[in-house]
């Protein structure tokens, strides 16, 4: 991995880096990294990552965005693009279609050992937020990998293996006590009806 002058330019004109930042609207917490690598290799450096909250400490992932309000948060803590002047080099997310060419899966996080499809023989079948005219294995190669902030509103673009980019690193708190013991009482409630 690199550590990418061009991405810290970029990061320190306009778009936040460093410590990972809360989202009112997820619940989560993501982070934008000043690294670069490949898709694999920010893959394994999000699993290194970790994030102490309430006292539990959670595991980073590469951020799987699962809807419009996700994207749009994501958009509004990092900026539309990751790019200098002209270059996009955007910032990788953990979707995939290695495992089955043309259906692309969330394979990080809470999807590691149990993928999810979301866009599937051209067609979504969940949320996704595509450039225009992707995904599209340009000039034929395998693009297995995705890659947020391309162009307008953070779309997506697929990207080859050995490309580098940065990466939107993403960690789900653990339930406070608290929410545990909502959820058991509502659970108590529905058991007694």
């Amino acid at each position: 991995m690199k550590l990418s002058p061009f991405l810290v330019a970029a990061l320190a004109a306009g778009g936040a880096q460093g410590a990972p930042i809360y989202s009112a609207v997820t619940g989560h917490y993501y982070e934008l990294t000043t690294e670069w690598g490949t898709w694999h290799e920010m893959r394994d450096l999000a699993a290194q990552r970790s994030l102490e909250v309430g006292g539990v400490e959670r595991r980073g992932f590469l951020a799987c965005i699962e809807g419009a309000e996700e994207q749009a948060a994501i958009v509004a803590m990092f900026g539309e693009m990751i790019s200098v002047g002209d270059d996009v080099y955007g910032a990788w997310i953990g979707a995939s279609d290695e495992n089955n060419n043309g259906e692309w899966q969330w394979v990080t996080g809470e999807y590691e050992s149990s993928p999810r499809t979301f866009f599937k023989d051209g067609a979504s079948v969940g949320y996704s937020l595509w450039a225009p005219g992707e995904p599209n294995n340009f000039l034929w190669q395998n693009e297995h990998y995705v890659v947020w902030g391309w162009g307008a509103a953070g779309s997506w673009n697929d990207l080859f293996g050995t490309a580098n980019a940065a990466a939107v690193i993403e960690y789900i708190p653990a339930p406070s006590a608290i929410a545990m013991m909502w959820l058991a009482t509502g659970i108590a409630i529905r058991r007694r009806r």
